[in-house]
């Protein structure tokens, strides 16, 4: 697949494969030209993940809740997972990846920024498992009702009964674990670039 004027289409097509595999995966990715465009949300069956570091000096507001969960057989049942909000943040070393299956072959997508800091906004995850340090700053509510937590004015979607913390600003060290969502806005997250690569990769 080539065009004269500007050789081969392997950009062009790596950013259509990518759209088409990251609704069963990552729903909603935008990609273009191997670079993610002005914004990300990602949607995955647990995803796995790396960071150097992300910081933020805005409010930070987490919530622990319980969610419904079905195995590959089926079966239904019950898994607490962690969702941290923040209005703007600076991260490092970011990697997602996510293992996809195409014409019977085995593929991992991963969207990466390098060793670069890169400035977000409008962060929000969620997360299974994490191993990571954080360290709070400013005025911080423990064991605060999750129905009442929300960071820049946005609510985390908590529920009364639920565990909710808020803090000034916070800082993670380096952190690995497996991610089911994520949404980044604005920034530069054009720094952010999706791959397409054969086999079961993980990040690092």
């Amino acid at each position: 697949m080539t065009d004269s004027k500007n050789g081969t289409r392997w950009g062009r097509a790596l950013a259509l494969i990518i759209g088409a595999l990251i609704p069963a995966g990552f729903i909603g990715a935008a990609a273009a030209s191997s670079a993610l465009g002005a914004g990300l949300a990602m949607q995955s069956d647990q995803a796995s993940f790396t960071t150097a570091g992300i910081s933020t000096d805005d409010p930070l507001g987490i919530i622990v809740h319980p969610q419904l969960v079905k195995d590959k057989n089926g079966n239904t049942y019950t898994e607490y997972v962690v969702k941290l909000q923040a209005s703007n943040a600076v991260a490092r070393g970011i990697c997602v990846a996510e293992k996809v299956s195409l014409f019977g072959q085995t593929l991992t997508i991963l969207i990466e920024s390098g060793d670069q800091e890169i400035q977000i906004s409008g962060v929000s995850a969620t997360i299974h498992t994490v191993s990571t340090s954080l360290k709070a700053t400013g005025t911080v509510r423990l064991n605060q009702n999750a129905a009442d937590v929300s960071a820049g004015g946005v609510s985390l979607g908590g529920a009364f009964g639920e565990l909710g913390i808020t803090a000034g600003g916070a800082s993670l060290g380096s952190a690995s674990g497996t991610l089911q969502g994520a949404m980044l806005k604005g920034g530069s997250i054009s720094d952010l670039h999706a791959r397409l690569v054969p086999g079961d990769v993980s990040c690092g």
